[in-house]
């Protein structure tokens, strides 16, 4: 199943937010890649859907997200979160 096919079957309810977890690619100086589950404080993600009580965030934005997401879908990189899990916006430098 593609992502595209899942979101269009997923609405997020009330206050929930489904996001779509961008990878991360940390290297050390070493050269060793750090998987994402090393950082265990926030996540960054893209918003795919938002529920009918969410106001302030939007569809595509990236934003970072408290690790606390009960619902997971691992092969599409897919969660859904409550709309106060989500701590800030992550904006391009300007």
């Amino acid at each position: 199943m593609q992502t595209v096919d899942i979101v269009n079957r997923l609405h997020p309810l009330a206050g929930k937010v489904i996001l779509k977890i961008i990878e991360r690619k940390e290297v050390t100086y070493g050269g060793v890649i750090l998987p994402e589950s090393v950082d265990k404080y926030s996540y960054k993600a893209e918003v795919i859907a938002v529920g009918k009580d969410v106001e302030e965030i939007k569809p595509g934005m990236t934003v970072i997200f408290l690790p606390n997401a009960n619902v997971k879908f691992r092969k599409e990189r897919l969660i859904v979160v409550s709309a106060d899990e989500i701590i800030a916006e992550l904006t391009e430098d300007k």
